[in-house]
């Protein structure tokens, strides 16, 4: 007798459904995020104020953690840092790259900077909000590496730096420690920033040989 497996059904307007469904819960948890605070928040009350169930919560994201960590991937995947991205990855000069590159980090951080003003309480993150930012710097240190990677292919590095040591000094460098401390605690502007960490980055990372454009325009 012939076995008839069972199709996979797929419809947009299931999809747009799930989607939205996936946008309300993020919007009404970030709401009660900011009235009560993310220890005081409970998932029924997200799910009552999503007006969805506490199972469809639980199915899309599995915890409030697992929202939290969402909202943070959201605010850094915009068109901008998009756009930013590629161009970095498009240019043959490593320089503006580098100067690319750097905005990027700033606008990575600024994205995120509500995030976690919304979710830090006393000045300070709790435990559990400080593991979903280790787990999300994690997936962020291993996407960066293999960005600077690109980025560094066939240049010349600094004697003695391996590629290794490279990354893990752009890791230092665009981390958001140093950026919390530097413009929002500082006062830099993001410009000072941006300009700041390329230098930076070009006098720890690359080899004096691979040129400036403006230091070879002054031979």
């Amino acid at each position: 007798m012939e076995k008839h497996t069972a199709r996979k059904y797929s419809s947009p307007l299931r999809e747009r459904q799930a989607s939205q469904t996936r946008v309300n819960i993020l919007e009404a948890a970030q709401r009660l995020f900011l009235e009560r605070g993310f220890a005081k928040t409970t998932i029924e009350a997200i799910a009552q104020e999503a007006n969805v169930s506490k199972q469809t919560v639980y199915a899309v994201f599995r915890s409030k953690n697992g929202i939290v960590a969402e909202l943070l991937d959201r605010a850094v995947h915009t068109d901008r840092t998009f756009d930013i991205y590629q161009r970095s990855l498009e240019t043959a000069d490593v320089h503006e790259a580098l100067k690319l590159t750097a905005q990027l980090v700033l606008q990575v951080h600024e994205s995120q900077s509500p995030v976690y003003d919304l979710l830090r309480g006393a000045g300070m993150l709790t435990p559990e909000l400080a593991r979903i930012q280790h787990d999300q710097r994690c997936r962020h240190r291993d996407d960066q590496e293999k960005h600077v990677r690109f980025l560094l292919r066939e240049r010349r590095l600094k004697e003695n730096i391996t590629i290794s040591m490279a990354l893990d000094v752009f890791w230092c460098l665009t981390s958001r420690d140093v950026y919390q401390m530097l413009v929002p605690e500082r006062g830099w502007s993001g410009e000072t920033y941006t300009h700041w960490l390329y230098e930076m980055l070009v006098s720890s990372l690359l080899d004096h040989s691979e040129a400036r454009p403006e230091d070879e325009k002054k031979k």
